[in-house]
């Protein structure tokens, strides 16, 4: 596998997304919690100041994230928080 093998996690495309990011994007759990074991940072913001979490609108992957030590107050650049945007998408805030 290509984390085993020492890929650096923390490459970004040019929007400043990394892996993770675009597993957020997909959805995809199983990605991020690999990511996550092979040392990614789930603080990386991309450049609108996004971490993981913001892209993030489905409930289990949200809590996966919050267990994990992503917090769900922290601001992008435009003052908003994943919690926030999760309410926005009908996530209710007592589920995280």
């Amino acid at each position: 596998m290509v984390l085993e093998s020492g890929f650096d996690s923390s490459v970004c495309d040019s929007r400043g997304r990394t892996g993770f990011h675009l597993a957020a994007v997909q959805r995809n759990v199983a990605i991020c919690k690999l990511l996550h074991k092979f040392r990614a940072d789930l603080m990386t913001t991309d450049y609108q100041g996004d971490t993981a979490l913001h892209l993030y609108g489905h409930v289990d992957s949200i809590q996966s994230l919050v267990s994990n030590g992503l917090k769900i107050d922290i601001c992008n650049h435009q003052v908003v928080t994943p919690l926030v945007l999760a309410k926005c998408r009908g996530v209710n805030k007592d589920v995280i």
